[in-house]
């Protein structure tokens, strides 16, 4: 695997988002200023997912979809973990589907790679 992945760009969307979303929903996600644990479980979350899939594009490799796997099942078990604030739900629904695209993506990656491309001379 030497060039990014077609995932990558997904992942720092995904990553991006989940940082965001406290702030863009705040009655439903909590108030990071407030101490909310599920507000700062998602900021922590979304920084590391972004960083590992920039990381993925500058050195590519099976190192980030694993790490991203894992990142996406820590997101599936989340809103278990730390309460929501408002709307458990909605917190619920959100977090749980976007742990599932990221860990079924990086999965796929990660699990079953491409076959290497033949250079063209």
């Amino acid at each position: 695997m030497n060039e990014p992945g077609w995932q990558d760009p997904l992942m720092v969307t995904l990553g991006v988002s989940m940082f965001a979303i406290q702030w863009l929903l705040p009655s439903t996600f909590g108030d990071p200023i407030a101490g909310d644990r599920l507000a700062w479980a998602l900021i922590l979350t979304g920084i590391a997912m972004s960083l590992i899939a920039v990381g993925g594009i500058l050195l590519p490799g099976r190192w980030e979809a694993l790490i991203e796997f894992a990142l996406g099942i820590w997101m599936m078990v989340l809103p278990w973990v730390g309460d929501p604030y408002v709307d458990p739900v909605a917190a619920t629904w959100i977090i749980v589907i976007a742990g599932a695209i990221t860990t079924i993506v990086s999965g796929v990656s990660a699990f079953f790679p491409a076959p290497p491309r033949r250079k063209q001379e």
